[in-house]
């Protein structure tokens, strides 16, 4: 029998999906807190020192960082209720307290920059106040809503990620138009000895002479879970190779030459939840943000939460 290591940590809050989308908004900290709709206000570590945020007020910064530049008015009206799910189940998880930290969530960059009112910006502000206070809840709770930029064909299955059923509104989504997009394949080439340097250092595979003694053992969907380790008959985790060689996807391949070794990967982000390039898609085929965000998260419920909006800047 094969032993589990352990299994590939895929964290459904916010700090695994969202440190792929860490481009900048750049909205003026202010020097006094605005007051908080949601029961709860964000502090983010900026450059020149620390500023608090009712959740709707920086709710557009994230946004951007989500979407990356991707979508339109029913994309933001998706990213808003995504992003602001993601803030209320940290601050329910974290026991409710008045203030989360924005650091602790990894939901945006910290770095202060200025704020350009500009038409994406505008219609990024719109979007929250138009749903604002809407989150996505599912048998009445409030959800962690995972997403990524591009899958490998379709999203993963959140029972095969983790082995149980606890996300039962995650499953597996065809988003195979995904592709054809120019970012779908990325190829990474090591001098062999480098490879090899890189990944002795890295625990449980210290005594790896060559890849034939690896198996990548898969889910359904392509994406590697775990590397089987044949002659110590183990199974190890993937996620510190995904780090060591900053690998863009856990689906990979990797192939040994005479003097090289080449690591193909597909898509870009871990593949669970929302898929960035393919809402995108789903909208221009004239989709809505309700049917998009059901299209990703099967059986939820859109669920006002609050309602007042943050005051304006």
């Amino acid at each position: 029998m094969k032993k589990a290591a352990r299994l590939l940590v895929i964290v459904f809050c916010i700090p695994f999906f969202c440190y792929l989308f860490m481009e900048k908004d750049g909205i003026v900290p202010k020097e006094q807190p605005a007051a908080s709709t949601a029961g709860f206000t964000v502090k983010v570590e900026e450059d020149t020192g620390e500023f608090t945020y009712d959740p709707e007020e920086i709710l557009p910064r994230i946004m951007k960082a989500m979407l990356s530049g991707r979508g339109d008015e029913a994309m933001y009206r998706v990213a808003a209720v995504i992003c602001r799910t993601n803030l209320v189940y940290t601050w329910q998880q974290e026991g409710r307290p008045d203030e989360i930290r924005l650091t602790s969530t990894g939901l945006c960059s910290c770095k202060r920059e200025t704020y350009h009112k500009s038409e994406e910006a505008e219609k990024l502000k719109s979007a929250a106040a138009d749903t604002v206070g809407i989150v996505l809840t599912y048998e009445g709770k409030v959800i962690p809503a995972p997403f990524f930029y591009l899958s490998a064909g379709r999203t993963r299955n959140a029972m095969e990620v983790y082995g149980d059923d606890r996300f039962p509104y995650l499953q597996s989504v065809d988003c195979s138009d995904d592709m054809q997009q120019e970012e779908f394949l990325t190829l990474y080439d090591y001098p062999k000895d480098e490879f090899y340097q890189k990944l002795r250092m890295i625990a449980g595979f210290e005594n790896v002479r060559e890849l034939s003694e690896l198996e990548l053992e898969r889910e359904q969907t392509g994406y590697v879970h775990d590397i089987y380790y044949k002659k110590e008959n183990m199974l190890l985790p993937i996620q510190d190779i995904c780090d060591s060689f900053d690998l863009c996807s856990p689906w990979f391949e990797w192939e040994e030459r005479a003097q090289s070794v080449t690591i193909r990967c597909k898509g870009a982000g871990h593949g669970v939840g929302f898929d960035v390039n393919y809402g995108e898609l789903l909208e221009k085929q004239g989709m809505d943000e309700s049917q998009i965000l059901e299209y990703f998260y099967k059986d939820v419920t859109l669920d006002k939460r609050y309602n007042a909006a943050a005051k304006p800047d």
